[in-house]
């Protein structure tokens, strides 16, 4: 991946964190005001809301992240590969989703340091 894909990666999932956060943070209060049975993993409510909303904020970072690094993936395969992918159409979005949650904190943190590094080396 180049430096600039890199950037955009970075670019493109860290905005898509914000909606996450946001709306898996107010989601607690939400729900507290609707019932009084809403207990969340925690007794305390501030605490409840910031794990529902890093939750939400990883979910909506590794739905971006799946869709960024998907797309290059098939860009690159042959006309084979795709019709098989189309043909297990019904498998193949549980394991890509399994996988690119996974392994989009490690690789955004892998992409933060070599964007960091080059900007280092270019700048020093």
């Amino acid at each position: 991946m180049s430096y600039r894909e890199r950037k955009e990666y970075i670019f493109y999932t860290s905005i898509a964190l914000i909606p996450g956060l946001v709306l898996f943070g107010i989601l607690p209060f939400v729900v507290m005001i609707g019932t009084n049975d809403f207990t969340g993993p925690f007794n305390n409510l501030i605490l409840n809301a910031f794990t529902f909303a890093f939750g939400g904020g990883y979910l909506t970072l590794s739905l971006v992240s799946g869709f960024l690094l998907i797309t290059r993936f098939y860009a690159t395969r042959t006309k084979t590969f795709k019709v098989l992918s189309i043909l297990f159409f019904l498998f193949i979005p549980f394991f890509i989703y399994y996988f690119f949650f996974l392994i989009s904190a490690p690789y955004y943190i892998y992409s933060l340091i070599k964007v960091h590094d080059r900007r280092f080396i270019r700048e020093g």
